[in-house]
């Protein structure tokens, strides 16, 4: 397995994006809950 310079860089870049994604992902993922939760509590205070 030979190495060369900016290997490092490229598994670094690499695993910040993958890390940015991932809390990306999870943000959007709370925001989408949060909000099918508004949505259904006016649902229900809408019905009763």
């Amino acid at each position: 397995m030979k190495s060369y310079p900016g290997g490092l860089y490229v598994i670094f870049s690499s695993w910040f994006l993958l890390s940015f994604w991932i809390r990306w992902f999870c943000l959007s993922l709370l925001v989408l809950c949060f909000t099918l939760l508004l949505l259904l509590s006016c649902n229900l205070s809408c019905v009763f």
